[in-house]
């Protein structure tokens, strides 16, 4: 309003100088009126200089006080570029404001983001030192209790309980170092070492690795890195360990058939293949297969989901791809390239 009254003022004040150009002030008074009120005030804005201008620069007799069809024609077209004015400048207004809101929340998201980040270091600090050397001491109480068992049968039910104590405290130990890792992955501190490794050496071991467990519930185990050797750089362990963990993920989602783990050359990278004749994969799941955390409601095994997680963060970390094929009753097949060095 004080806008509008203020364009009024100079418009009549300059009137005799600037008669062709005195609706500019007025649109001008349109326009800040809608920016900063919005589509309200900007349209109370023009229905006030539109009415003033008649009544006082357009003073002829008549309903509207204009004298002829010419100063008719100009007051309405400036009516009509008004509203269009106090419009945009309304809408104008409110994507900035909008814009402000989401930069607040932004900010807003920001802070809660880091107060999370620190909560998740102090947890990842107690865990990783409250918690290995008390799992480490059963670990070690739980050999030696085996150890130190009587011989047949007076001590088969101690070391059969040692066992069980034994298997534990390792399943709770690997959750341990895949919360570290995972924490490592998201913070961006995880790292890799790599150095020359044959690919053949790698499908190998850690199909050994999962072949016990695989071999207890029937199911064949098998691998192939092709008849040409390929070496790549890369961290062994952590390969090794991505590789196991799409190995270990077949093993318990499949309940008879086969795995076979594959590594082949293809271009300028080395493909890594875990394929599965299990219960496959709905459509729906695939998008969130490497989330963490993530389970399928289908899931007939236990887990904690990290394990596509960390292995992806793993493959991320060299330079790599990971992605997912599979169809519902047809198995899987789990696949990641890692670069081989520029010749």
């Amino acid at each position: 309003m004080a806008l509008s009254l203020a364009a009024l003022a100079l418009t009549l004040l300059f009137a005799g100088v600037f008669e062709g150009t005195r609706y500019f002030l007025l649109l001008a008074a349109v326009a800040g009126s809608g920016l900063l009120g919005g589509r309200g005030p900007g349209l109370l804005a023009t229905a006030l200089t539109a009415g003033t201008t008649d009544y006082l620069l357009l003073g002829a007799p008549g309903a509207l006080r204009i004298a002829n069809r010419n100063e008719l024609h100009t007051l309405a077209i400036y009516v009509a570029v008004a509203i269009g004015v106090a419009v945009m400048s309304g809408a104008a207004r409110e994507a900035r404001l909008r814009a402000e809101r989401l930069a607040s929340e932004h900010d807003a998201l920001y802070r809660e983001e880091q107060r999370a980040r620190r909560q998740r270091d102090e947890v990842m600090a107690v865990v990783s030192h409250d918690l290995r050397n008390p799992i480490a001491t059963i670990l070690l109480a739980a050999r030696n209790a085996a150890a130190a068992a009587p011989p047949g049968e007076p001590g088969e039910k101690v070391r059969r309980h040692a066992a069980m104590i034994e298997r534990n405290a390792q399943r709770a130990d690997r959750l341990i170092n895949d919360l570290l890792d995972l924490s490592s992955i998201e913070s961006g501190r995880f790292s890799v070492r790599p150095a020359p490794w044959p690919a053949e050496a790698l499908v190998r071991e850690a199909a050994e690795a999962v072949r016990a467990a695989a071999e207890k519930k029937g199911l064949e185990v098998s691998w192939d890195a092709g008849p040409e050797p390929v070496e790549l750089p890369c961290d062994r362990d952590r390969v090794v360990q991505a590789l196991g963990n799409l190995a270990m993920n077949a093993v318990q989602a499949t309940g008879a058939g086969f795995v076979a783990l594959r590594a082949r050359a293809e271009a300028e990278v080395v493909i890594f293949e875990v394929r599965d004749s299990g219960p496959g994969i709905r459509e729906e799941d695939l998008p969130h297969i490497f989330d963490r955390y993530w389970r399928a409601k289908s899931a007939r095994y236990r887990g904690t989901g990290l394990g596509l997680a960390i292995a992806k963060g793993i493959v991320d970390a060299h330079g790599g791809r990971m992605w997912v094929e599979s169809r519902p009753g047809e198995g899987s097949t789990f696949s990641f390239s890692l670069p081989l060095p520029r010749a």
